[in-house]
């Protein structure tokens, strides 16, 4: 080989060389940012779905916005009390005595239950409200053993006690029960950042006995 001929196979050695360290290096660059790129995506979501507990805290809402960025963070959002959103349960006792028709009179327990329900759907608590009626066919002769209590307790919700408990009828045709209590959703470090105020409210009357009744989350 001539030296010419040597000099231009050692160029295009070099070259080539070269060629393979730039590849490589634009190679490793692109794993350096591909790889930095679902650090900065998992941040993002993070940071909508803190925004939509602050919106919570500075509004008592939720948009739709703010439930998608929170359910991209399921662990966050089984914590968090979806506002407004709960399920109702009625439960009534057997009359006693035992009679044809409730007109004759007796006495009766009936109970309501309202659950708060987490963003995911979970249930975050349960709210119970019981009484027991007694009347005659025309007026209400007693409402006694009236009871308030919570279950289903998750670790993120904290029962604060009564707000209200009333009950009205006693010697008259119509009255009721009312109960209502307040339940605070604290999530880790954003602290306490919402309250429910779930209550009950039974109907009685002195002819029929129990009447129905109503629950809510006030």
């Amino acid at each position: 080989m001539r030296i010419d001929e040597m000099g231009l196979y050692v160029k295009t050695t070099i070259r080539g060389i070269l060629t393979a360290v730039v590849a490589a290096a634009l190679l490793f660059s692109s794993v350096q940012v591909a790889s930095a790129s679902p650090s900065d995506t998992e941040t993002s979501t993070k940071q909508d779905a803190l925004a939509a507990i602050q919106e919570i805290k500075d509004t008592g809402q939720l948009s739709d916005a703010g439930r998608e960025a929170l359910l991209a963070v399921p662990e966050l959002a089984a914590q968090v009390l979806d506002p407004g959103v709960y399920t109702v349960e009625e439960t009534l006792g057997p009359i006693t005595p035992s009679s044809v028709s409730p007109m004759a009179g007796g006495c009766a327990t009936q109970s309501f239950s309202v659950s708060g329900k987490t963003v995911v759907g979970l249930t975050a608590y349960t709210f119970h409200h019981s009484a027991n009626l007694c009347w005659n066919g025309s007026s209400i002769t007693s409402i006694t053993n009236r009871q308030s209590w919570v279950t289903n307790v998750t670790t993120f919700m904290f029962y604060r006690g009564l707000v209200s408990n009333t009950f009205t009828g006693v010697g008259q045709v119509t009255g009721e029960t009312f109960a209502q209590g307040h339940m605070e959703n604290c999530v880790g470090s954003q602290g306490c950042i919402q309250s429910d105020y779930p209550w009950v409210r039974i109907n009685a009357s002195g002819i029929w006995g129990w009447n129905g009744g109503f629950t809510g989350i006030g």
